[in-house]
């Protein structure tokens, strides 16, 4: 695996596209930044509600466009922490897959971690990053309406555990 670094394991493009839209603070005031990388082709970076543990959270979302119709392909969210993003979240509608690090109960309180799960998602993360680097997209824009999107997993609908 890569060291550890600023921005986590894996999302190197990521860092790219929120330094070239102006850096973490930007991003935080515009809560989403949307890269088309071809016309039917686009990734969604927005701010997520938070992570089960009470971290700020960053959810990452492929689109395609289809007949006029956005529909997301794959998505990922990041819990961010000193030593970077970490993913608790991951759904792909080619894999027919849905990975959930957190075990929680019905008021959201966490009561395990999948540590297995969360080795895969990074393994996921660090594969997903290297395709999207292969990538060159077109536009830049911020402050996108955010429709069509999976809904959010239940435990992200609740408040954080006290």
């Amino acid at each position: 695996m890569r060291a550890r670094k600023k921005w986590g394991l894996a999302m190197k493009v990521a860092e790219k596209i929120i330094n070239q839209f102006g850096g973490m603070e930007a991003f935080w005031e515009s809560r989403s930044i949307r890269v088309n990388f071809d016309p039917f082709r686009s990734l969604l970076i927005q701010i997520a509600d938070g992570s089960p543990n009470g971290l700020p959270a960053i959810s990452m979302t492929q689109e395609c466009r289809d007949n006029g119709i956005t529909r997301a392909e794959i998505q990922m969210i990041f819990e961010l922490c000193d030593l970077g993003w970490f993913p608790y979240y991951y759904k792909n509608v080619f894999d027919v897959f849905e990975g959930v690090v957190y075990k929680q109960d019905a008021e959201g309180r966490i009561l395990s971690v999948r540590h297995n799960m969360k080795r895969k998602l990074l393994e996921i993360a660090l594969e997903w990053d290297a395709q999207l680097e292969e990538l060159e997209y077109t536009t830049l824009s911020g402050n996108q309406y955010a429709a069509n999107l999976f809904p959010l997993p239940f435990f992200m609908t609740l408040s954080p555990a006290p």
